[in-house]
Parts: structure tokens; C-alpha cells; sequence
């Protein structure tokens, strides 16, 4: 029995094959490559894309120092009590 030859029998497939089928034959595999490299950079592209901003009440606390009468000066010992109260949304 005569080895069999992979290359050989898919050539003469091919030649024997309608020419509708050969041109399906040659265009699918670039097509195929072609789509893969699309999603793959699609899918990079997304992946660094920075998400849609969220629309959500903006909170804001100002601090006032009496003592001082300085409106950006700010007690650092007391930070953490500011933080640990109720923040009040103004409107």
C-alpha cells in the first residue's frame, strides 16, 4: 500500500471542487484572520477605555475655623471626627 499524502488529496479535493467553492476555499481563512485581529483590538481598545461617567449627587463639607477666621485652614487632629459626620448635600 502506497503512503498516503495529506497535501496531495486536500490539492486534488480542491481542484476538483466547484470554482464557488474554491473562492470560498481562499477567502475564508484571510476573512477569518482578518475578524480574530478586529476583536482582539476591539477588546484592547475597550479594555484602556476609561468607563462612562456616573451621574451622582455631588457632596460637599466646608470647614470654618472661628478662632482663625480662615475659611481653608483645617484642624488635623480633628479630621477624622469631620470625616465620621454626616456629610449634608447642598443644594
Amino acid at each position: 500500500m502506497d503512503e498516503y499524502n495529506f497535501w496531495k488529496d486536500l490539492l486534488d479535493t480542491f481542484q476538483s471542487s466547484t470554482e464557488w467553492v474554491q473562492a470560498l476555499w481562499l477567502a475564508i481563512p484571510p476573512l477569518f484572520l482578518l475578524m480574530l485581529i478586529r476583536m482582539i483590538m476591539r477588546f484592547r481598545l475597550a479594555r484602556n477605555t476609561p468607563p462612562e461617567p456616573v451621574e451622582r449627587p455631588v457632596f460637599y463639607q466646608v470647614h470654618h475655623n472661628p478662632k482663625e477666621d480662615d475659611w481653608l485652614q483645617e484642624e488635623l487632629d480633628r479630621i477624622e471626627q469631620d470625616s465620621a459626620s454626616p456629610q449634608r448635600r447642598l443644594t
